[in-house]
Protein backbone atom coordinates (compact mmCIF):
# COMPACT_ATOMS: atom_id res chain seq x y z
CA UNK A 1 0.00 0.00 0.00
CA UNK A 2 1.57 3.39 -1.05
CA UNK A 3 2.44 6.04 1.57
CA UNK A 4 -0.35 8.31 0.32
CA UNK A 5 -2.97 5.61 0.83
CA UNK A 6 -1.67 4.84 4.32
CA UNK A 7 -1.71 8.54 5.18
CA UNK A 8 -5.31 8.92 4.06
CA UNK A 9 -6.32 5.82 6.02
CA UNK A 10 -6.22 7.67 9.34
CA UNK A 11 -8.37 10.44 7.92
CA UNK A 12 -11.02 7.92 6.92
CA UNK A 13 -11.32 6.66 10.49
CA UNK A 14 -12.55 9.80 12.23
CA UNK A 15 -15.39 7.88 13.83
CA UNK A 16 -12.99 5.73 15.85
CA UNK A 17 -13.01 6.67 19.57
CA UNK A 18 -9.20 6.68 19.72
CA UNK A 19 -6.45 8.72 18.11
CA UNK A 20 -5.00 7.17 14.96
CA UNK A 21 -1.65 8.31 13.52
CA UNK A 22 0.44 7.13 10.56
CA UNK A 23 4.20 7.73 10.62
CA UNK A 24 6.71 7.54 7.80
CA UNK A 25 10.14 5.92 8.06
CA UNK A 26 11.51 8.98 9.90
CA UNK A 27 8.73 8.84 12.51
CA UNK A 28 7.10 11.95 11.03
CA UNK A 29 3.34 12.22 10.93
CA UNK A 30 1.93 11.67 7.45
CA UNK A 31 -1.70 11.25 8.50
CA UNK A 32 -3.99 11.30 11.51
CA UNK A 33 -7.67 11.28 12.33
CA UNK A 34 -9.71 14.06 13.94
CA UNK A 35 -9.50 12.51 17.39
CA UNK A 36 -5.74 13.16 17.32
CA UNK A 37 -5.92 16.73 16.01
CA UNK A 38 -8.56 17.68 18.61
CA UNK A 39 -6.15 16.94 21.44
CA UNK A 40 -2.61 17.17 20.08
CA UNK A 41 -0.50 19.89 18.40
CA UNK A 42 1.88 17.94 16.09
CA UNK A 43 0.33 17.48 12.66
CA UNK A 44 1.31 16.25 9.22
CA UNK A 45 5.02 16.85 8.64
CA UNK A 46 5.89 17.05 12.36
CA UNK A 47 7.76 14.48 14.40
CA UNK A 48 5.52 12.64 16.80
CA UNK A 49 8.34 12.93 19.34
CA UNK A 50 7.40 16.62 19.62
CA UNK A 51 4.42 15.47 21.70
CA UNK A 52 6.27 12.92 23.82
CA UNK A 53 6.98 13.85 27.44
CA UNK A 54 10.71 14.48 27.97
CA UNK A 55 10.99 11.62 30.49
CA UNK A 56 9.64 9.17 27.89
CA UNK A 57 11.87 10.29 25.00
CA UNK A 58 14.23 7.39 25.66
CA UNK A 59 11.32 4.96 25.57
CA UNK A 60 10.17 6.45 22.28
CA UNK A 61 13.65 6.23 20.73
CA UNK A 62 13.87 2.58 21.80
CA UNK A 63 10.54 2.00 20.08
CA UNK A 64 11.87 3.54 16.86
CA UNK A 65 15.00 1.39 17.07
CA UNK A 66 12.90 -1.76 17.27
CA UNK A 67 10.85 -0.51 14.36
CA UNK A 68 14.02 -0.31 12.22
CA UNK A 69 14.77 -4.02 12.65
CA UNK A 70 13.96 -6.37 9.76
CA UNK A 71 10.35 -7.52 9.77
CA UNK A 72 9.38 -5.67 13.00
CA UNK A 73 6.70 -7.29 15.14
CA UNK A 74 3.63 -5.38 16.37
CA UNK A 75 4.42 -3.37 19.47
CA UNK A 76 2.59 -1.91 22.44
CA UNK A 77 3.84 0.61 24.96
CA UNK A 78 2.63 3.27 27.35
CA UNK A 79 3.66 6.84 26.62
CA UNK A 80 3.15 10.15 28.32
CA UNK A 81 2.19 12.84 25.81
CA UNK A 82 1.74 16.58 26.15
CA UNK A 83 -1.57 17.85 24.75
CA UNK A 84 -2.49 21.21 23.25
CA UNK A 85 -3.04 22.73 26.70
CA UNK A 86 0.30 21.43 28.00
CA UNK A 87 -1.57 18.81 29.99
CA UNK A 88 -0.17 15.35 30.60
CA UNK A 89 -1.83 12.39 28.87
CA UNK A 90 -1.07 8.77 29.61
CA UNK A 91 -1.61 6.85 26.38
CA UNK A 92 -1.66 3.16 25.62
CA UNK A 93 -0.05 2.89 22.20
CA UNK A 94 -0.50 -0.05 19.85
CA UNK A 95 1.46 -0.17 16.63
CA UNK A 96 1.43 -2.15 13.41
CA UNK A 97 3.92 -1.80 10.56
CA UNK A 98 3.10 -1.72 6.84
CA UNK A 99 5.15 -0.77 3.79
CA UNK A 100 7.77 1.05 5.88
CA UNK A 101 5.16 3.01 7.80
CA UNK A 102 3.91 2.73 11.37
CA UNK A 103 0.19 2.76 12.11
CA UNK A 104 -0.46 3.83 15.69
CA UNK A 105 -3.61 3.78 17.78
CA UNK A 106 -3.46 5.76 21.03
CA UNK A 107 -5.99 5.26 23.82
CA UNK A 108 -6.20 7.83 26.61
CA UNK A 109 -5.57 6.08 29.95
CA UNK A 110 -5.04 9.26 31.98
CA UNK A 111 -8.11 8.84 34.17
CA UNK A 112 -7.19 5.25 35.01
CA UNK A 113 -3.60 6.19 35.88
CA UNK A 114 -4.74 9.07 38.07
CA UNK A 115 -7.01 6.70 39.97
CA UNK A 116 -4.10 4.28 40.40
CA UNK A 117 -1.88 7.07 41.74
CA UNK A 118 -4.58 8.22 44.16
CA UNK A 119 -5.07 4.65 45.38
CA UNK A 120 -1.33 4.17 45.88
CA UNK A 121 -1.09 7.48 47.74
CA UNK A 122 -3.98 6.44 49.96
CA UNK A 123 -2.33 3.10 50.67
CA UNK A 124 0.98 4.81 51.40
CA UNK A 125 -0.70 7.19 53.83
CA UNK A 126 -2.40 4.34 55.68
CA UNK A 127 0.79 2.30 55.66
CA UNK A 128 2.89 5.20 56.93
CA UNK A 129 0.40 5.84 59.73
CA UNK A 130 0.42 2.17 60.68
CA UNK A 131 4.21 1.91 60.73
CA UNK A 132 4.69 5.17 62.65
CA UNK A 133 2.59 4.05 65.62
CA UNK A 134 4.80 3.55 68.72
CA UNK A 135 3.62 -0.01 69.27
CA UNK A 136 3.50 -3.27 67.34
CA UNK A 137 0.59 -4.16 65.07
CA UNK A 138 0.65 -7.78 64.02
CA UNK A 139 -1.04 -10.58 62.14
CA UNK A 140 0.09 -14.04 63.10
CA UNK A 141 -0.47 -17.76 63.14
CA UNK A 142 -1.72 -19.82 66.04
CA UNK A 143 1.19 -21.89 67.22
CA UNK A 144 3.45 -22.03 70.25
CA UNK A 145 6.11 -20.01 68.42
CA UNK A 146 3.59 -17.27 67.59
CA UNK A 147 4.84 -17.08 64.02
CA UNK A 148 4.17 -13.63 62.60
CA UNK A 149 3.09 -13.01 59.02
CA UNK A 150 3.20 -9.24 59.47
CA UNK A 151 4.44 -6.84 62.13
CA UNK A 152 4.58 -3.06 61.92
CA UNK A 153 7.82 -1.14 62.28
CA UNK A 154 6.75 -0.06 65.75
CA UNK A 155 8.08 -3.45 66.85
CA UNK A 156 11.61 -2.07 66.77
CA UNK A 157 10.81 0.66 69.29
CA UNK A 158 8.99 -1.88 71.46
CA UNK A 159 11.39 -4.85 71.28
CA UNK A 160 14.61 -3.69 69.66
CA UNK A 161 14.10 -6.28 66.92
CA UNK A 162 13.33 -5.34 63.31
CA UNK A 163 10.12 -6.48 61.65
CA UNK A 164 12.16 -8.83 59.46
CA UNK A 165 13.74 -10.45 62.53
CA UNK A 166 10.39 -11.05 64.21
CA UNK A 167 8.83 -12.36 61.00
CA UNK A 168 11.75 -14.76 60.50
CA UNK A 169 10.18 -18.18 61.08
CA UNK A 170 13.47 -20.00 61.34
CA UNK A 171 14.59 -17.68 64.15
CA UNK A 172 11.66 -18.78 66.31
CA UNK A 173 8.94 -16.21 65.80
CA UNK A 174 7.66 -13.69 68.33
CA UNK A 175 7.38 -16.48 70.90
CA UNK A 176 11.12 -16.44 71.57
CA UNK A 177 10.77 -12.98 73.10
CA UNK A 178 8.19 -14.13 75.66
CA UNK A 179 9.54 -15.11 79.06
CA UNK A 180 9.01 -18.88 79.51
CA UNK A 181 6.86 -18.51 82.62
CA UNK A 182 4.19 -16.73 80.54
CA UNK A 183 4.06 -19.22 77.66
CA UNK A 184 1.15 -21.32 78.99
CA UNK A 185 -0.74 -18.27 80.23
CA UNK A 186 -0.68 -16.70 76.75
CA UNK A 187 -1.43 -19.93 74.91
CA UNK A 188 -4.50 -20.81 76.96
CA UNK A 189 -5.66 -17.20 77.09
CA UNK A 190 -5.72 -16.97 73.30
CA UNK A 191 -7.27 -20.42 72.85
CA UNK A 192 -10.08 -19.64 75.31
CA UNK A 193 -10.86 -16.35 73.57
CA UNK A 194 -10.94 -18.02 70.16
CA UNK A 195 -13.31 -20.72 71.35
CA UNK A 196 -15.63 -18.03 72.67
CA UNK A 197 -15.17 -15.84 69.59
CA UNK A 198 -14.08 -13.02 71.90
CA UNK A 199 -11.14 -10.60 71.87
CA UNK A 200 -8.30 -11.34 74.26
CA UNK A 201 -6.30 -9.05 76.53
CA UNK A 202 -3.01 -10.31 78.01
CA UNK A 203 -0.29 -8.77 80.15
CA UNK A 204 3.12 -10.44 80.25
CA UNK A 205 6.85 -9.87 79.96
CA UNK A 206 9.18 -10.05 76.98
CA UNK A 207 12.95 -9.92 76.67
CA UNK A 208 14.12 -7.25 74.24
CA UNK A 209 17.05 -7.37 71.84
CA UNK A 210 19.33 -5.60 74.36
CA UNK A 211 18.45 -8.09 77.10
CA UNK A 212 16.13 -5.85 79.10
CA UNK A 213 12.74 -7.16 80.24
CA UNK A 214 9.54 -5.24 79.53
CA UNK A 215 5.95 -5.58 80.58
CA UNK A 216 3.65 -5.49 77.54
CA UNK A 217 -0.08 -5.48 76.97
CA UNK A 218 -1.48 -7.45 74.04
CA UNK A 219 -4.95 -6.81 72.65
CA UNK A 220 -6.01 -9.17 69.89
CA UNK A 221 -8.72 -11.10 68.17
CA UNK A 222 -9.12 -14.10 65.92
CA UNK A 223 -9.44 -14.02 62.15
CA UNK A 224 -12.28 -16.30 61.04
CA UNK A 225 -13.70 -17.51 57.75
CA UNK A 226 -17.42 -17.15 57.06
CA UNK A 227 -17.72 -20.79 58.03
CA UNK A 228 -16.13 -20.20 61.42
CA UNK A 229 -12.68 -21.65 60.70
CA UNK A 230 -9.85 -19.86 62.54
CA UNK A 231 -7.27 -18.50 60.11
CA UNK A 232 -5.04 -16.65 62.53
CA UNK A 233 -4.88 -13.75 64.96
CA UNK A 234 -4.27 -10.02 64.74
CA UNK A 235 -3.88 -7.25 67.22
CA UNK A 236 -1.54 -4.79 68.91
CA UNK A 237 1.19 -5.10 71.55
CA UNK A 238 2.39 -2.07 73.50
CA UNK A 239 4.59 -1.37 76.50
CA UNK A 240 3.07 -1.13 79.95
CA UNK A 241 5.04 1.41 81.98
CA UNK A 242 3.97 0.05 85.36
CA UNK A 243 2.21 -3.07 86.53
CA UNK A 244 0.53 -3.21 89.92
CA UNK A 245 1.84 -5.88 92.25
CA UNK A 246 -0.13 -9.15 92.70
Amino acid sequence: MPFTELASLANLLDDFPVALVVLDGEARIIGHNTHWSQRMTPTVGDLLSDAVHHEDQGLWQAFIARWKTPDPAPQALELRLIDQGNGLLWCEVSCRFKAGCALLSLQDRTSRRQQEFQLRASHRSASDLLHNLPFMIYRGRINREWTMEFVSRGCEQLTGFSAEAIEDREAGGYGRLILPEYADYIWYGVQTALLRREPYSLTYQIRCANGTVKWVQEEGTGIFTDGGEVLGIEGAIFEVRAVAAG
